[in-house]
């Protein structure tokens, strides 16, 4: 029996640091395994230069699942910000193959610049 690419399923990995594990990030990954039926959880050191120029090195939680359901991309995506919002500079996702770094909002970062449409 041969599977097309549609029932295969997407493959996402999100990179999570050890510390940052929350009720809310729980609560997120219950979420996609009442979707997608399973996870993969490996333990990865991550290796990374901070926004001061530093090498930081850390324990994280490689988390990968596959699923056809379109709700699990919007989890990701919102799992990512409640990282960036308990204080992450930056969050690794993968979605389908493509790697994405995920920083905080754009406002934030540029809210010193008065936008006209800025009120």
């Amino acid at each position: 029996m041969q599977l097309t690419q549609a029932e295969l399923g997407v493959e996402y990995i999100i990179w999570i640091p050890c510390e940052a594990v929350s009720d809310a990030i729980d609560a997120h990954l219950g979420e996609i395994v009442s979707i997608t039926g399973r996870m993969t959880e490996t333990p990865v050191t991550g290796v990374w230069i901070n926004s001061a120029g530093e090498t930081v090195q850390e324990d994280l939680h490689a988390l990968s699942f596959i699923s056809t359901n379109a709700a699990v991309s919007v989890i990701v995506k919102a799992m990512a910000k409640v990282l960036l919002e308990e204080g992450q500079e930056e969050v690794l996702i993968s979605m389908g193959g493509t790697v994405f770094v995920i920083r905080g909002e754009i406002d934030e970062a540029n809210s010193h610049i008065n936008f006209s449409w800025r009120r």
